[in-house]
């Protein structure tokens, strides 16, 4: 009889109690990956907004350059804590959730 390629679905190599990822994941898969970029945005657009010295020349017309980055890191750092927020809320939760119990 000719053997298939195809794997049985005994698989004695993967450990007992614990299912093995469909794919491998990457840091990019992360919870925290979009809050972290939208939190460094927001300290990136502060700086030009609040910090940058270049603001205080009376010569410069940067007014609108200004209350782009000021509003930039005030909505950048809302959306960071916001979704922040809900995957450590999310994290926790699958944490306290019996293994047993599938949605």
């Amino acid at each position: 009889m000719a053997q298939s390629d195809e794997p049985s679905g005994d698989d004695s190599s993967a450990p007992k109690g614990k299912e093995t990822p469909a794919y491998a994941p990457t840091p990019l898969d992360g919870p925290y990956f979009v809050p972290v970029l939208l939190l460094a945005g927001a300290l990136w657009f502060g700086y030009d907004g609040f910090l940058n010295p270049d603001r205080l020349d009376p010569a410069a017309s940067l007014s609108k350059y200004l209350a782009f980055n000021q509003w930039g890191a005030g909505i950048l750092a809302a959306a960071g804590l916001g979704l922040g927020l809900r995957a450590w809320l999310q994290q926790r939760n699958e944490d306290d959730e019996p293994s047993g119990r599938e949605r």
